[in-house]
């Protein structure tokens, strides 16, 4: 573990991912990789000298499941004493409405719920929980859609205030 830790700060430093005194929200689903970058953040919250908070969006997709995810996450922020958001969005109809695929929608609304809250509450950073293996899948499929340079390019490492500080691993 501690090797992952230290490859993760070094990706960290040498793509200056974080400042001291970031206010960084976490994109937290409730799924491995999330709850990962959260506890990773937590752990070496003294070391960056930084602020964390949590944001959930509850996508209405998956119904009771999708409210145990929310509940999971709230009462892992609780434990852990992590400022938790968490939002009620319903992606199935924003698909309808935008004639656009339930991935697309979901992604969509995530971003633009994180920008809000990141904004409403003073937060500096997003960090999403993206690694390795979803940059690999990203290409991929933008290669199957005929992307051009930019999508073979994959998930940018720092976007605006989006930051992906465990892209340097690999899922397992």
């Amino acid at each position: 573990m501690k090797n992952i830790e230290q490859s993760v700060l070094k990706f960290i430093n040498d793509k200056n991912l974080i400042q001291k005194d970031d206010r960084i929200l976490i994109a937290l689903s409730g799924g491995p990789d999330s709850v990962f970058l959260l506890h990773f953040l937590l752990k070496y919250k003294r070391k960056l000298r930084i602020t964390l908070g949590a944001l959930h969006v509850n996508h209405r997709l998956r119904g009771k499941e999708a409210d145990l995810d929310e509940e999971f996450c709230r009462n892992l922020c609780g434990k852990l004493e992590i400022i938790f958001y968490s939002v009620k969005k319903n992606v199935k109809e924003y698909t309808v409405k935008n004639k656009l695929s339930v991935e697309e929608a979901g992604r969509i609304i995530r971003y633009r719920e994180l920008e809000k809250a990141a904004s409403a509450q003073n937060y500096s950073k997003i960090a999403t929980a993206h690694n390795c293996d979803d940059n690999v899948e990203t290409v991929l499929l933008n290669l199957i859609k005929g992307t051009g340079l930019k999508g073979i390019s994959g998930i940018p490492v720092s976007r605006g205030k989006i930051i992906r500080p465990v892209l340097c691993l690999t899922k397992e």
